[in-house]
């Protein structure tokens, strides 16, 4: 038993000895260690901890060593103190981390920038004829690989290129950008140039110019309005040019569409003098057009001389006519609601065909097509002549059967007008589910309430007698 105690305190002695020496040399007070705390009772009192690399007579486990010894030194733990810093001293941010810069002050660059020799090109005063460019020249001002995974015109009218993607620390390159003019007065087209630039990953360049357009038309599209079928109508377009000796070459129609076209005087008015160069154009919508709607898309090709050029330009103005072709016959209203229709519940709802023109007419057949969703079935429309030569009435009936939600179709008609072709009335409704009314709860009356008990006196007070 003896040795055996001697032996314990021996071992503990070096035990005591290694920990003091270790405290010592980290520079922490013991005095900051948090207070012991007493087990339960009822719970064995756990043995302390060896300091690291201390005999106890049983394997120590290395990663075990390890983790305690960078608790150890961590001084952000509850019941550390932090080591106490000479007054006046900068701050040091913990080995492997970036310091926050100061207010104002760049971030650090610790990886590739991207930095570029202009960000805002101004052509100044341009014309919408002829295409301009810019070479966007950029350095790699970083200390790392800049990578560019991205170059995003904000339009249509801008093209980007670039030689390659991955540019070394110091190392230039250059987006080569082609720009369309278009539009007109000041004008601003964005670049997006996308990277790994951790201060703007997603740089903006941009192109500026004020646009001054060589023609103007007037106006941008041409509206025909309602127009019955068998008739025509003209549609009158002005071309202006600064040029004032500028010429029409011709006009060419897309998609094998045309329409007659001619010059005509030119009876405005109010001349602005910027565009001394004025040409009125008269398009003509054809009698033949069938009923529905009309749509023109042409390309008037112009030769106009720039400010102090001694030849012309040739340029094209796209130009969109409009209009909607009615055949004699018309319904009042224009379509067929279904208004108020129920799953599992029959409905009607009707529309008045008349003539436009007054003619007699007689309505064949009428047919339900297009019907949207299918699942609703059942839809009939028939016509039915009114008295006195006052048209038509149509009638469409049907039941939703099961279906709740919207639906749609057109009832075609076959008349006697065969020149105009089928009328066709489009229709729309919805079947709605009728919730159920939730009965609405009463309180039962009470045959001679019981009445309601006398106050309680007051303490020390006595009760009232009766």
């Amino acid at each position: 038993m003896n040795l055996k105690n001697s032996m314990g305190s021996s071992r503990t002695r070096q035990a005591l000895v290694s920990a003091l020496a270790l405290a010592m040399a980290s520079g922490l007070a013991f005095a900051a260690e948090p207070p012991a705390t007493t087990p339960p009772a009822s719970t064995p009192p756990a043995p302390a901890p060896a300091a690291p690399g201390v005999d106890t007579g049983r394997p120590v486990d290395p990663s075990r060593v390890k983790e305690l010894t960078r608790d150890t030194l961590r001084t952000d733990l509850p019941g550390k103190a932090e080591p106490a810093k000479p007054a006046g001293a900068p701050f040091q941010p913990p080995p492997g981390t970036i310091a926050a810069p100061a207010p104002g002050q760049p971030l650090p660059q610790g990886k590739g920038i991207i930095t570029f020799s202009e960000t805002v090109h101004d052509f100044g005063k341009v014309y919408d004829t002829t295409p301009r460019k810019w070479s966007a020249k950029f350095k790699n001002t970083g200390t790392e690989k800049l990578v560019i995974s991205q170059v995003r015109p904000g339009c249509g009218c801008t093209a980007a290129s670039l030689a390659k993607y991955d540019y070394e620390p110091g190392e230039e390159g250059t987006i080569e950008l082609t720009w369309n003019p278009t539009g007109m007065g000041e004008v601003t087209k964005p670049v997006t140039i996308t990277s790994n630039d951790m201060n703007e990953p997603n740089k903006v360049i941009n192109i500026k110019a004020t646009m001054v357009p060589l023609v103007k038309l007037d106006p941008m599209f041409l509206q025909g309005g309602t127009i019955q079928a068998g008739n025509e109508r003209p549609m009158r377009l002005v071309v202006q040019s600064r040029d004032k000796d500028f010429t029409i070459k011709s006009v060419e129609f897309e998609n094998n569409q045309t329409m007659a076209w001619k010059e005509v005087p030119d009876e405005s008015k109010t001349v602005d003098e910027t565009y001394p160069g004025r040409k009125a154009v008269e398009f003509m919508v054809p009698k033949d057009a069938p009923v529905g709607s009309f749509m023109r898309s042409a390309n008037i090709i112009v030769l106009a001389k720039l400010d102090g050029a001694t030849e012309p330009t040739e340029s094209r103005y796209n130009i969109r006519a409009f209009a909607n072709i009615v055949g004699d016959l018309m319904a009042t209203p224009a379509y067929i609601t279904v208004a108020g229709a129920k799953p599992q519940t029959a409905f009607e709802s009707t529309v008045t065909v008349t003539s436009r023109s007054g003619k007699p007419f007689e309505i064949k057949s009428a047919e339900v097509i297009d019907v949207a969703p299918p699942s609703v079935g059942g839809l009939t429309a028939k016509a039915e002549a009114l008295p006195e030569n006052k048209g038509w009435k149509i009638t469409l009936s049907g039941n939703p059967g099961s279906y709740v939600g919207a639906f749609r179709g057109s009832v075609r008609l076959a008349t006697s007008l065969d020149a105009e072709g089928p009328t066709i009335v489009p229709f729309s409704g919805m079947s709605m589910q009728t919730l159920p009314t939730a009965p609405t709860a009463t309180t039962p009356a009470v045959a001679n309430p019981a009445p309601a008990p006398a106050p309680a006196s007051p303490a020390g007070t006595p009760a009232p007698k009766n």
